[in-house]
């Protein structure tokens, strides 16, 4: 009996930490994950950066092939993205099409991953009840120092900030704020 109430106490803690349609952190998890990142990349002197995802003309893929090819394609988004991050990586859900990355690394080294995610979905053909569904995502990145006094939250606003300098010069682009 015991081994059931531990598997259902795990399977509980799985829901409460999931984002549903995507398997990968809900936004309320995922924060709180971020922030322990965040506090642990001040702790031990490096730089910590913010990866913001939003799939660009999202709303045309729903309108155009229906809610489930839009919910196929967030979850092949959502599984390319993890699979291209490290394991130490935190990858949530943000909210609809939107998704962020906290990575404890070197500025090339953001710099690098955010550029082979971008290219890796523009290169990926979603197939869907015989549709050819083609997706970019546009990406914002924020930087910070051990020094500084930004919170997870300014973090996350200065990636979005960033995530639409690189949509409005022409989309499937990632501008990095400094």
């Amino acid at each position: 009996m015991a081994l059931d109430r531990s598997s259902a106490y795990e399977h509980m803690q799985k829901i409460a930490a999931l984002d549903e349609l995507t398997g990968i952190y809900n936004r309320r998890f995922g924060m709180q994950r971020l922030a322990e990142d965040y506090s642990r990349a001040k702790r031990s002197g490096n730089a910590f950066y913010v990866i913001m995802f939003d799939i660009d003309h999202f709303k045309k893929i729903n309108d155009t092939f229906g809610h489930q090819a839009g919910d196929y394609v967030l979850y092949q988004i959502a599984k390319t993205i993890k699979s291209l991050l490290r394991i130490e990586d935190v990858f949530l859900r943000y909210g609809g099409e939107e998704f962020v990355a906290g990575l404890i690394c070197k500025f090339e080294n953001v710099i690098e991953k955010a550029e082979t995610i971008r290219k890796e979905i523009e290169k990926l053909t979603f197939l869907f009840n015989d549709f050819e569904i083609k997706a970019t995502v546009s990406i914002g990145i924020s930087k910070s120092q051990p020094s500084d006094l930004l919170t997870i939250e300014s973090l996350i606003k200065e990636a979005d900030e960033a995530l639409y300098i690189a949509k409005n010069s022409g989309r499937n682009k990632v501008f990095i704020k400094q």
